[in-house]
């Protein structure tokens, strides 16, 4: 009896160890499949996670710009609080006309990439229950729901009523409070997407290799 006793109570513990074994592998996969893109300004570092489950378009597409270097140089072109002061703060940038423009001119905020996407929201017919959080990010857009292109914007502090009418793509994981610093007229120096610890190990082996030669 202790015999089967003890057969059994080996059995529930593979069991367990088996499922906290799965669980870790999965939450370890979707970490792995979630980009970071790093935001480097002219206050400071924002570092951003991105979801390409809940809105692949306008992921794929900010990591293409960030790798060809689009955001490097350009400006916070809009800061302002949507509904009352210091109410959905928001941050928004990534006009490329505003490289060589001075903080002010009236066209501001009219530039994109040359091409629009469709855009990921509720009200648009996609599902994708990201919200406008503190620290969301999203893709700035006119009244034409599917004309988002190269222009996002970094929620401050929460701004629920967006909800559903834009695309929430990413969140800041690290430097709100520097999101939070940011005033018009503020750059991005340096945008780039970050490289998975393997990619780093295998770039760092070509490295060493490559010095050995």
């Amino acid at each position: 009896m202790n015999l089967n006793r003890l057969r059994f109570a080996c059995a529930a513990l593979a069991a367990i160890l088996i499922g906290c074994l799965s669980v870790t592998a999965s939450s370890s996969a979707r970490a792995a499949s979630h980009p970071t893109v790093v935001m480097q300004t002219t206050k400071g570092t924002i570092t951003f996670e991105l979801y390409p489950e809940d809105a692949p378009l306008s992921v794929a597409n900010f990591i293409k710009l960030a790798n060809k270097g689009f955001y490097n140089g350009l400006m916070f072109h809009r800061v302002t609080d949507l509904a009352g002061p210091g109410q959905g703060h928001i941050v928004q940038g990534g006009d490329p006309t505003s490289k060589n423009k001075q903080v002010g001119d009236p066209s501001l905020g009219m530039g994109g990439p040359g091409y629009t996407i469709k855009g990921e929201f509720p009200q648009n017919g996609v599902h994708n229950p990201l919200v406008h959080d503190a620290g969301a990010l999203a893709m700035a857009r006119s009244s034409d729901p599917d004309s988002a292109g190269s222009q996002f914007y970094i929620v401050v502090t929460p701004a629920h009523f967006l909800d559903g009418q834009y695309a929430v793509f990413g969140k800041v994981v690290s430097g709100l409070p520097v999101a939070a610093n940011i005033v018009a007229g503020d750059r991005m120096t340096k945008v780039y997407v970050e490289k998975s610890p393997k990619k780093k190990a295998v770039n760092a082996a070509k490295g060493a290799k490559n010095k050995a030669k």
